[in-house]
């Protein structure tokens, strides 16, 4: 059956099959048991009816990817996991993202890309067990197994990492600019492309930074200590590293905003990912304006933005997603 059978599945599996995919579904889980079995322990995940231990779910991943490599006209396979699916997977806990299952033929080798849209923070669980809190529009890339050396990832905006200590298999996270290397410890890390910089900041253990200057990797490691943020610029090429409060940096994960003198251009940002709107400041001298504040009740966006009206020199006008901030 070559009528996109993984988009069938897809659909169903996010619940928005049709009539016509249900009976498409009954087609293929009878052209082979294996078809069916993996039916059963999907369906397990669907309707959440039991508990999927990680061995099942390693079962249904090998299956799902096995199908996938054979698919020679599919280079890959685009699937949006409801929340409830994605929970039972234990990939991803309270929110629904966009992923894609990509399979290179030539290593052998299958990644997933998990991506979390403005306004979403997904949580995902690694293959090691490591946790990873994304956040918003962030892309996080990683293999369906880890190797046998290191564990590495590839992150493209934010993520706080709790990683599960394996000394013989080092957790290696890159970016861009920078690889961060640790063994077990808890860190935040912010890398979006847009950026000009990169800060890493440590909760626990310890990590060793190292920069990619386009050319090498340059060997030369930097140790970061609990307590300790490093600043990479991208275009000085130059590492800062500070002692700061990691629960400023790492506030996000809960839905905390603490702003330490940081500029309306910096917070418009800020809010615009994570509220997933569009913030136009009217005003050079408004961008550079700086702004200190905590907001730690989960307030919504014009209740944070009222804060910041009642203490500064801006006014606001909210029309759907867009927001205008100009002078008073």
């Amino acid at each position: 059956m070559r009528e996109d059978i993984w988009d069938v599945l897809a659909r169903y599996l996010s619940r928005e099959s049709s009539p016509k995919d249900h009976d498409l579904i009954d087609a293929w889980k009878t052209q082979e048991a294996k078809n069916h079995k993996s039916l059963t322990l999907l369906n397990s995940a669907r309707f959440r009816n039991k508990k999927i231990d990680d061995s099942t779910r390693l079962e249904v991943f090998e299956d799902v990817f096995s199908k996938i490599e054979n698919e020679q006209s599919r280079p890959y396979v685009k699937i949006w996991f409801a929340v409830a699916i994605a929970a039972s997977f234990a990939l991803l806990i309270g929110t629904a993202a966009l992923f894609y299952f990509l399979g290179d033929r030539k290593q052998g080798m299958q990644t997933v890309e998990m991506y979390a849209p403005r306004g979403i923070k997904s949580k995902i669980v690694l293959p090691d067990g490591s946790q990873v809190m994304l956040n918003s529009d962030s892309k996080l890339t990683y293999p369906v197994r880890f190797g046998t050396n290191a564990r590495e990832v590839l992150l493209n905006g934010e993520a706080y990492f709790t990683i599960k200590k394996d000394k013989q298999h080092p957790f290696v996270v890159k970016t861009g600019a920078l690889e961060v290397k640790v063994l077990g410890t808890k860190f935040n890390l912010k890398a979006y492309d847009s950026d000009d910089v990169i800060a890493t900041t440590l909760d626990e253990g310890l990590v060793s930074l190292s920069t990619n200057t386009g050319k090498k990797i340059e060997k030369k490691n930097i140790l970061l200590t609990p307590g300790k943020q490093a600043i990479w610029n991208k275009q000085k090429r130059s590492m800062e590293l500070l002692k700061v409060d990691p629960y400023i940096y790492s506030g996000w994960c809960t839905g905390k905003y603490y702003f330490k003198a940081s500029t309306f251009d910096q917070i418009a940002h800020t809010l615009e990912i994570g509220f997933n709107v569009t913030i136009d400041i009217q005003s050079e001298k408004l961008k550079n304006e700086v702004f200190s504040g905590d907001f730690v009740r989960s307030e919504n966006i014009e209740q944070i933005l009222s804060v910041i009206k009642k203490n500064t020199n801006i006014k606001y006008k909210i029309s759907g997603s867009k927001i205008v901030i100009t002078e008073k």
